[in-house]
């Protein structure tokens, strides 16, 4: 066994050749053929998610603002529900303690400040505007 510069031993590698089979290397070309497919599907998906991720976060102000209006109408009340959140949970598949702060911001999102237009405006993101208006309220 040699040593490096440093004093350490290298290892020494020993290769073997084995023969091939032919239906092995068959079955190898196809599983490179499709993890090269898979890899090169990877960039469209990132875009995919991408385009989603901005439609919500382009819809995301109708929606709390629509919950906060809904919230306040009777519809809920109709239905028999106990309340707004339980409606809403019950009908969008959404936790209610997201329902209840969608609610709340789209509520505070109702007076005319800056941080409701930049919201509308997709200047200011959900999260940001949901602290800011714990803030403020």
């Amino acid at each position: 066994m040699s040593r490096l510069s440093d004093g350490c031993p290298t290892p020494s590698v020993r290769f073997r050749v084995r023969e091939t089979n032919t239906n092995s290397d068959r079955a190898a070309k196809k599983t490179t053929v499709a993890a090269l497919e898979e890899f090169e599907a990877e960039p469209r998906k990132a875009t995919d998610l991408a385009t989603t991720a901005k439609r919500f976060t382009q819809s995301h102000p109708g929606l709390v603002v629509a919950c906060a209006d809904f919230a306040d109408g009777p519809v809920w009340i109709t239905d028999g529900a106990p309340s707004p959140p339980h409606w809403l949970t019950e009908h969008t598949d959404h936790c209610a303690n997201t329902v209840r702060e969608w609610i709340r911001v789209g509520r505070a999102l109702r007076a005319p400040r800056a941080s409701a237009e930049a919201f509308r405006k997709g200047e200011l993101l959900y999260s940001k505007v949901r602290a800011l208006t714990r803030i403020a309220t």
